[in-house]
């Protein structure tokens, strides 16, 4: 249902090779930070937010992860994930072999809509997983004409140091998106 999700001390480091996925680990951490970057201009609510829970040994981090799950995707054609906690924040990493303007479609295929997964995965024992009250999903797709990302981050209690939720409309439905008034 949920993929391949493992846990892992986001301490750990994968080693890549530059050249084995499309762009190279620095390609993957460069995207995460200019995403990072217009979360903060476009939702500066999420700045101490992202500061404090993404900063840049952290993204080398969850970059690094998701490029190995990347590698992997353009390789076989299938999903990859993997979860990291980092205590409060629950990191779910996707790797999608679709390019961003398919990916709606590839999740509803999977799931039925996005908002279904992410209803399935707060009732998860992922959900409670290393005491976490964020839930950060982190999603690279694309081939190998190239890769993107996106994050989507919301609470999964009241103690949870945001108390505003992120999803990328991207992967929204019409009817997703008329009722979170997006």
């Amino acid at each position: 249902m949920f993929g391949e999700p493992k846990t892992e001390k986001s301490s750990t480091k994968k080693s890549l090779e530059p050249n084995s996925i499309p762009g190279s680990y620095e390609h993957y951490i460069q995207l995460f930070h200019e995403h990072l970057k217009r979360i903060k201009i476009d939702a500066p609510q999420f700045s101490s937010f992202i500061d404090q829970y993404l900063n840049d040994q952290q993204v080398t981090d969850l970059s690094i992860i998701a490029a190995e799950k990347m590698k992997l995707t353009l390789n076989d054609g299938e999903q990859h994930s993997f979860t990291v906690g980092n205590p409060p924040v629950c990191f779910w990493i996707w790797t999608l072999p679709v390019p961003l303007n398919q990916s709606k479609n590839w999740i509803i295929s999977k799931y039925g809509s996005y908002s279904k997964w992410i209803e399935r995965s707060l009732n998860s024992p992922l959900s409670e997983m290393h005491g976490c009250t964020v839930f950060c999903h982190i999603v690279s797709g694309g081939t190998q004409n190239g890769i993107w990302f996106h994050i989507a981050i919301w609470r999964l209690n009241a103690s949870a140091p945001i108390d505003k939720f992120i999803i990328p409309v991207e992967f929204l439905t019409d009817e997703e998106r008329q009722v979170l008034k997006i």
